[in-house]
This record gives structure tokens, sequence and C-alpha cells, in this order.
């Protein structure tokens, strides 16, 4: 079953397969960060507010479809069943990525509240 739009109660339509979602590194600005082998241990206690993050780092990609309710025009991403890509590739192989999906108007960067 597609998803159904709260609102209206009409069923999503796929609009796109293969939209790319991005998820932007959350580190605090100037929080103290230790590498113990491949792990990153960062201390997230140190800065609460969003204005702090270092958002101009992609944490990881990840690719849904990308729906759309045909009375509101409400939009979602579901369905994330490939495997994510992070930490794996160089910071600037996925940000070469994300300007490709930008580009041709299928990306979504998930923002902070």
């Amino acid at each position: 079953m597609r998803p159904v739009c709260v609102k209206c109660g009409k069923e999503f339509r796929c609009e796109k397969n293969g939209h790319l979602v991005a998820h932007l590194y959350e580190r605090p600005k100037g929080a103290p960060e230790k590498t113990v082998g491949d792990i990153h241990i960062i201390n997230l206690d140190y800065a609460i507010s969003p204005d702090h993050y270092d958002c101009g780092r992609v944490d990881f990609l990840v690719s849904g479809d990308k729906y759309r309710c045909p009375a509101c025009g409400n939009e979602i991403v579901t369905g994330f069943g490939e495997p994510m890509v992070d930490y794996d590739y160089p910071q600037e192989r996925l940000r070469e990525m994300v300007e490709y999906a930008k580009q041709r108007g299928y990306l979504t960067i998930i923002r902070r509240s």
C-alpha cells in the first residue's frame, strides 16, 4: 500500500525513485573529538544550539522514493531500501553526489529543527 495523506485522505503517488536524502554532520563547532581506531568520539554536550553545528560536511546519504499527494501536493521521502553512503567515502565524493542530485532536482537535506 502506498503512503496516505492524513490531511486529504488520498494515496500518495510516487514521483521519483532514487531521491537522495542528505544528513549533515552534527558535530558541534569546536567540540572535543578524538579517534579510537575507526570510531570518532564526539562530545555532543558541548553545544546544544543548532547554530553551533558544523553543517558544512555530509554525514551520510541515503536513497529513497519521493511521493506526492495528488490533492494538496504534500511530499514525503520513504522506502530507504538501499544501503546508506557514509564515512567510508571521502568527503569530496559525498559533496559531489549532493551537488549532482541538487542540479537534477532530486535532493532533500535533513534540517535540524
